[in-house]
């Protein structure tokens, strides 16, 4: 056991191996300070397997990289009483928690009591039992009590998830949740900088790859909007119908929006009660592409919101066109946060299929793909997504062959330009400028050879549809 004792704490850290679980597992022990049981200047000793630690700050460089490693695995606070609500319990440096921070993962906002201590996951927002949050601050933690604004909207929503009109319906769960939704490329980047950015500072940061919104419409809203994360209040909004899905050439012609277009799209879902709760968070009464909208903030104008068209979700009766405008303006009412959003209130991460999961997990690396996995869910029903036009429903990787099969659902089953790119050691492709979808809604590739290991890109009129890695595996029996 190597340790580092600074004031009041001790780091301490197993030395094992550093893959798995098997590596160190480290904490943080409260203890008050003792006496040196060995004269100053000396350097003290532990046997461990065979070979002899130093426990002192004298440690020699071979055994320093162990000790930062341990440092930065520290993932839990250990007091031996409970904190108040107020106080302040220190910390030996904001070192110890920041890499912890991004290591914790999905034990966000967890607390856990064993031998009756006090145990809280390293966040930078958490919750203990009493509805107090604590906010991670440098070099100490503080207990702030729990803001009475998030209590009221909580129980806001949660009133209005029983009411008859949304409880007896697909609708049911739409108030616990916040929805964004975007192409399978840019969900990638978003998972990688661990950060959802506005439309301004995406395109000035490069991470915007596909953009599913229309010119015309962008021309109209105002840059203080297009500055903001925007997130909706309900799936399933008129703006992602016009976009969602592989577009023809001739289905686009066809579209109100020809240049909104969002090929595979992604949805991640949010807390809804903790952005709402948030001090900078805004919110409208519809869309904000649009003129004669309404922002809020406070909890009586989220009461007043006009909660029954902005769920409608019936058929829309266009020969009432006044009354039928409405009801779409207030489809695409809003959410909206200055700039940027961290992931910490993300929840769920839902794509249209088994082939876009794969998809969005193998642009992700090995980390994030540990990370997120439990939390990216592939939906083949509707409530999420309106599922009318091509996308990839399965894919089968064989040594020799690769199956394909798209939507039968489809709306617009071309023709395409479809491109199939197999990559080893080399990358070869097959075209095909006048894909369209037969009775089957399959394309099958016969390799010329058994490959053990290759990795497969699909591309519709340019548009990533599907990505994947094949690695053959050697069954002994």
């Amino acid at each position: 056991m190597a340790a580092l004792r600074t004031g009041q704490f001790t780091l301490c850290g197993s030395v094992g191996r550093f893959n798995g679980r098997a590596g160190p597992k480290t904490g943080i022990r409260h203890h008050r300070p003792k006496k040196p049981l060995h004269r100053p200047g000396c350097l003290r000793t532990k046997r461990i397997k065979n070979h002899r630690f130093p426990t002192n700050l004298l440690y020699p460089l071979r055994n320093l990289a162990r000790l930062l490693a341990a440092v930065a695995r520290a993932r839990f606070f250990h007091a031996p009483h409970r904190p108040r609500p107020g106080s302040a319990a220190f910390l030996p440096h904001p070192c110890l928690y920041r890499t912890a921070l991004r290591e914790t993962g999905s034990r966000l906002r967890r607390i856990q009591s064993v031998n009756h201590h006090w145990l809280a996951n390293f966040t930078s927002r958490l919750e203990t039992e009493n509805g107090a949050a604590v906010t991670l601050v440098p070099g100490r933690i503080t207990i702030m009590p729990h803001s009475a604004a998030a209590d009221d909207i909580r129980q806001f929503l949660q009133d209005l998830a029983r009411q008859d009109w949304v409880r007896r319906t697909e609708r049911r769960w739409w108030p616990l949740f916040l929805f964004h939704y975007t192409d399978i490329r840019n969900a990638a980047h978003v998972l990688q900088d661990g950060a959802l950015y506005s439309r301004i500072q995406a395109e000035q940061m490069g991470r915007m790859v596909v953009s599913s919104g229309s010119p015309d419409i962008l021309a109209g809203t105002s840059l203080n909007i297009q500055d903001c994360v925007r997130l909706y209040f309900r799936p399933k909004t008129p703006t992602q119908y016009h976009a969602e899905g592989v577009h023809s050439a001739r289905s686009l012609r066809q579209s109100r929006y020809p240049n909104a277009h969002c090929p595979v799209p992604v949805f991640f879902l949010f807390n809804a009660v903790e952005i709402l709760s948030r001090p900078d968070c805004r919110f409208s009464d519809r869309g904000l592409g649009g003129r004669d909208y309404q922002i809020g903030h406070t909890l009586a104008e989220l009461q007043q919101l006009p909660w029954r068209k902005i769920y409608h979700n019936a058929w829309i009766d266009w020969g009432r066109p006044e009354i039928a405008r409405d009801i779409v303006a207030r489809r695409n009412a809003e959410v909206i946060v200055p700039q940027q959003l961290d992931l910490s209130e993300l929840r769920y991460i839902y794509c249209r299929s088994d082939a876009e999961k794969d998809t969005l997990l193998h642009l992700l690396s090995p980390e994030l793909r540990h990370r997120y996995q439990s939390r990216i869910v592939a939906s083949n029903r509707s409530e999420l997504f309106f599922r009318k036009r091509t996308f990839m429903e399965s894919a089968t990787l064989l040594a020799d062959r690769i199956y394909l099969r798209f939507s039968p659902d489809t709306t617009c089953p071309g023709p395409f330009r479809l491109r199939l790119e197999v990559a080893t050691t080399r990358t070869w492709a097959r075209e095909n400028p006048d894909f369209i979808l037969g009775p089957s809604y399959e394309f099958n590739l016969r390799l010329r050879q058994p490959i053990p290991r290759y990795r497969v890109r699909v591309l519709l009129d340019d548009h990533l549809v599907y990505a994947n890695a094949f690695t053959e595996i050697e069954i002994p029996f």
